[in-house]
């Protein structure tokens, strides 16, 4: 064969390759070439070599998949509403624990220095001394110990006669008492509107042991068991007698509990 028929084949068997997609090897010391077909799965991993894991999104870590929580459904679809402590928790302003009870004790042994008998109810206790001086003693602790009082020439603190009716209202159920009703007075009687009080004088005489207090929250009453000895003087009669102090309470404006007197009986 002719060098030019070898090469007019030569360029045929190019041409046949290049439009059939193969490759061509040729070698200068034997100026032949051989082809090979190129398999379509070669082929595509040509096309695809181009490194993509920059343009992969990362997996999601367990932190990054937490759910978010979402408002609660009932089975017909409405949401339910998160519950608040406003709602879950109901605040008693009435006594149930030992420090309030600590404290209506303490009351109800000043209380008993003025008021130790047996009586069905406050409309019963004497317009005396006794009765004035529990007034005058009530509203001047009620008011900060007189924090909102003047004293006159005479060291007496000077007390607004509408506090010692509001007093006696609240502590004793006294609404329409009068201040002119009250026979006696420790301080000096009433003048002009004001009512007189010395800290300098003591309270009665009164030796009362609180044996039990107890609330019924129901009815917003409590009961001050007591029992009072007469021990105050040698020839005291000695003799024990046994009270109770029926109590109804509010939370006042202020704040505090108020323990209004309702009744006192024997046991």
């Amino acid at each position: 064969m002719t060098q030019k028929s070898t090469k007019a084949i030569l360029s045929i068997a190019l041409c046949t390759c290049l439009l059939s997609g193969c490759s061509i090897s040729i070698t200068p010391a034997s100026s032949s070439a051989s082809s090979t077909p190129l398999s379509n799965s070669e082929n595509n991993s040509d096309t695809n070599s181009t490194d993509t894991s920059a343009s992969t999104p990362p997996s999601p870590t367990p932190a990054a998949t937490a759910s978010v929580d979402e408002p609660v459904e009932s089975a017909s679809g409405d949401v339910l509403p998160e519950s608040t402590p406003a709602q879950n928790e109901q605040i008693s302003v009435f006594p149930d624990n030992e420090a309030q009870k600590s404290d209506l004790a303490l009351y109800t042994q000043t209380l008993g220095r003025f008021f130790h008998s047996p009586m069905q109810s406050t409309k019963d206790i004497p317009l005396d001394y006794s009765l004035s001086f529990f007034l005058l003693y009530q509203t001047f602790e009620r008011n900060g110990e007189g924090s909102s009082y003047t004293q006159n020439s005479n060291f007496f603190w000077e007390i607004p006669e509408s506090d010692i009716l509001q007093t006696a209202d609240l502590y004793l159920g006294l609404s329409d008492l009068s201040i002119s009703s009250i026979t006696e007075w420790p301080f000096g009687d009433p003048q002009n509107g004001t009512c007189y009080y010395s800290q300098e004088t003591s309270l009665p005489y009164g030796d009362i042991t609180v044996t039990d207090v107890t609330f019924d929250t129901a009815a917003s009453e409590a009961l001050v068991f007591t029992e009072t000895s007469d021990n105050q003087f040698e020839d005291s009669s000695k003799q024990k007698s046994a009270l109770v102090y029926h109590f109804t309470y509010t939370d006042n404006s202020d704040g505090n509990v108020v323990y209004q007197l309702e009744s006192i009986t024997s046991q």
